[in-house]
């Protein structure tokens, strides 16, 4: 069976969201973050259309010691740590096994936030936000760029654009 996504790539969902968003183009208090890495081309398209200027937010998923393919939550970078309370009790038993693996993704993330920090580095505190990403399965991600914006930017509003998205991760990061 041939299922037609309602989007043909990250670029052209950041156009469709940007479209959703346009009440806020050429406004100087505005920028726009895109998660790394799926969410810096959906954020690219948003901050282009709406002339607003783009940074990143640098965020690694944690994914279960034997299965990969399963997220059980999310570090960004500043230190901050997200776990999926649906998966994260489950798997209490390996709780150094998990600060392991979270530990190592930190790694990895603040790496690349070294490496890429000028893409970034203009200042946006206070700045209203719209944080987005390509798609929204278990909202730990997001839920951890939440806080890693509310932490370091102190922005005065944050709004989350995700062109795809299931319910149970809107609930999460909705709280």
């Amino acid at each position: 069976m041939y299922l037609q996504l309602p989007y043909h790539n990250r670029r052209a969902a950041g156009c469709i969201l940007a479209q959703c968003l346009s009440q806020y183009r050429n406004r100087p208090d505005v920028v726009t973050f895109g998660l790394f890495r799926g969410g810096v081309p959906v954020a690219y398209e948003v901050a282009l259309a709406l002339n607003i200027p783009l940074a990143v937010c640098f965020v690694r998923k944690l994914c279960a010691p034997e299965h990969p393919e399963l997220a059980i939550g999310a570090v960004a970078s500043g230190g901050v740590y997200v776990l999926n309370p649906a998966i994260s009790s489950v798997l209490a038993p390996q709780t150094e096994l998990l600060k392991k693996v979270a530990e190592r993704e930190l790694r990895r993330c603040e790496k690349q936030h070294q490496i890429l920090s000028s893409v970034s580095s203009m200042p946006f505190r206070g700045k209203k936000a719209i944080l987005t990403d390509d798609g929204l399965a278990t909202g730990t991600t997001m839920h951890a760029a939440i806080r890693v914006i509310r932490l370091h930017y102190e922005g005065k509003w944050l709004y989350c654009g995700s062109p795809c998205r299931f319910l149970r991760g809107l609930f999460f990061i909705s709280r």
